[in-house]
């Protein structure tokens, strides 16, 4: 079995993070255990413990740091986001330009359904280790909108029984051929937030690049490896969907650019 992750420091790329509906976890593996029966092993025992269990799973495994922390959420330092553009311009990176060749798998869950990528420099493969359809996919037949990834916040436990509790929230960030409607966004975030259980947030690109959304720095399993210009980027535009937060605190949808003139909340 994978054994407990314990947690791990803010500069370590391994983590476990859950909730009662969602679970995440990250961890680099020897290349002993990156072999692809062994990897399917580790999958099929993952699947059995969470993905019936928990609404939303994933577990990111590589062969060393560097691939995981590119295969993972990037963790911005505090600070305005209006800086993002100086940012880009220190750290030309966060655009997927240090990715290279990884050596890395991944396990997605949508309840039943599992599906697992693994990718070895430039060759990727796709294994079904349950249900029928590719969890990464969004949607019936969508071919064109893929889950690059998702981000769990938990809410602290000793919190939970106050006279108002914070919700666990689950940022989900999508990859579509074209941006959808605000109205069909809204929909898509419903569903998620209905499938999952837990509060949700949702955006659309058409990049992979969703790291200014605390998301990945990029797509790992994406051949060739995508790029973008630091201009495009702050320029190009993204969806955002939020949900309601209490009383009078309506949900919605938004198109939203990262420039520093545009960039910032609801």
């Amino acid at each position: 079995m994978l054994g407990v992750l314990s947690a791990a420091p803010a500069d370590n790329a391994q983590y476990e993070r859950s909730s009662s509906n969602v679970y995440d976890a990250a961890r680099v593996v020897t290349p002993k255990e990156f072999d692809t029966p062994r990897l399917l092993t580790l999958f099929r025992e993952f699947a059995v413990a969470h993905c019936g269990r928990q609404k939303l799973a994933r577990l990111t495994l590589a062969a060393n740091r560097k691939d995981l922390i590119n295969a993972t959420n990037v963790n911005l330092p505090e600070g305005n986001l209006k800086g993002i553009p100086g940012l880009l311009r220190a750290e030309p990176s966060l655009l997927g330009t240090s990715i290279g060749q990884p050596v890395v798998a991944q396990l997605l869950c949508f309840g039943d359904e599992a599906t697992a990528i693994v990718r070895r420099s430039s060759d990727v493969e796709r294994y079904q280790i349950s249900g029928d359809r590719d969890s990464f996919k969004l949607g019936a037949g969508r071919t064109g909108s893929t889950v690059v990834g998702f981000r769990l916040y938990v809410a602290p436990r000793n919190n939970a029984t106050g006279p108002t509790p914070l919700p666990d929230i689950v940022h989900v960030y999508v990859k579509a051929e074209a941006l959808p409607a605000l109205e069909v966004a809204g929909a898509a975030r419903r569903d998620l937030e209905s499938r999952i259980g837990v509060m949700t947030f949702l955006t659309v690109r058409t990049d992979p690049f969703f790291f200014d959304r605390d998301g990945p720095r990029s797509d790992v399993f994406e051949i060739p490896s995508p790029k973008i210009s630091i201009a495009d980027f702050l320029t190009r535009p993204f969806v955002d969907c939020w949900p309601g937060n209490g009383p009078g605190d309506k949900e919605g949808c938004g198109l939203k650019r990262s420039h520093i003139g545009e960039y910032g909340g609801r």
